[in-house]
């Protein structure tokens, strides 16, 4: 069996998502994840709303290398998340053909957080975009059982990541037990084993 393999913008933030898409061709990837609203105040933000040019090119760029953008990242939904910080990121992820858009749970409120990605799940699934809840050590929802009922609550699906099943809570065994319908794709990431 073929595994189709990507590369999260993540790994290059200091590359345009244009730049982003040219370099993954390069290297032979199949697909991109990419940023379109940054994480933190410390990264570079760039300007991807869905009719910014920065997007267009990157479109464009898609097109010349036949890759595709599989997820667009990194929303955290904490307790004051609205739509108002997620419908902008979903059109942009739409214009650029994604299908995923990961997700961490930043809300200590189980009740809240399930709500909260409710709304954006059903918000998403208009853009034909599904959220994967991705289990962070550090975070309120650091355990894939957690993250699977989540999602099978809401119809989000789940995204694992071995450095952070490494660091939190989880075991292999809790990823067996996942149907394969809640993981439609896995994240590696490099990175030291023990928390920082």
């Amino acid at each position: 069996m073929t595994r189709r393999l990507g590369v999260a913008h993540l790994t290059l933030l200091n590359l345009t998502p244009p730049e982003v898409v040219a370099t993954a061709a390069q290297a032979g990837f199949d697909f991109v994840g990419l940023r379109v609203k940054a994480v933190t105040a410390n990264e570079r933000a760039y300007p991807m709303d869905a009719r910014s040019p920065m997007l267009a090119e990157t479109r464009l760029r898609l097109a010349d290398t036949g890759l595709v953008v599989e997820d667009i990242e990194f929303l955290p939904l904490t307790a004051e998340v609205t739509a108002d910080d997620w419908m902008p990121v979903l059109e942009s992820g739409a214009a650029l053909g994604a299908t995923g858009l990961t997700v961490a749970g930043a809300d200590p409120d189980r009740g809240r957080l399930t709500d909260t990605l409710a709304r954006l799940t059903a918000d998403a699934a208009v853009h034909g975009i599904r959220p994967l809840i991705e289990p962070i050590s550090y975070q309120p929802l650091s355990s894939i059982p957690d993250a699977a009922a989540l999602a099978r609550a809401t119809g989000a699906a789940v995204l694992i990541d071995p450095l952070h099943l490494q660091r939190g809570p989880s075991s292999v065994d809790d990823v067996a037990a996942l149907e394969p319908s809640l993981l439609p794709v896995a994240q590696l990431c490099d990175g030291a084993a023990p928390a920082a």
